[in-house]
């Protein structure tokens, strides 16, 4: 991303009519190849008013790591809590609404080879919400 990209367009197909958002980031500070990405396991729920993140190991031992912890919700429901701890404040991307989806991530950078659960916690009802968790090795 050099910053010019304004008016790009992505299309996203899915198997069925479905309400989504999406995020794009734009990373520094690391060494740009495929193989410093570790990705961990999607958590799907339709039951309750949480969902777990898994936390994994990524692989690259205690070196920088970027964590980005991500959770989207395809049914009016509002975040209580995302992460505590070290994570930084949830994002919203996608209104709040019975004809959308939303996406809420946070993040946090250490230095350590795994990192452990993230808990979103959302108001009462039923949430269908997918979960997961990403670690982009910082550059050394």
């Amino acid at each position: 991303a050099v910053g010019d990209e304004g008016g790009t367009t992505i299309n996203i197909t899915t198997p069925s009519t479905e309400y989504m958002a999406t995020q794009c980031f734009r990373i520094q500070g690391w060494s740009g190849t495929i193989a410093d990405v570790a990705v961990g396991t999607t958590q799907h729920t339709n039951t309750g008013t949480s969902v777990v993140c898994p936390g994994f190991t990524s692989g690259f031992g205690a070196t920088p790591t970027l964590w980005i912890s991500g959770v989207s919700t395809s049914n009016t429901v509002t975040l209580v809590s995302g992460p505590g701890g070290a994570w930084s404040t949830p994002d919203e991307t996608g209104s709040i609404s019975a004809t959308s989806g939303q996406i809420r991530t946070c993040s946090k950078t250490t230095a350590a080879a795994s990192e452990g659960d993230a808990t979103w916690t959302f108001t009462s009802g039923t949430i269908y919400a997918s979960a997961n968790m990403i670690a982009i090795r910082g550059t050394l």
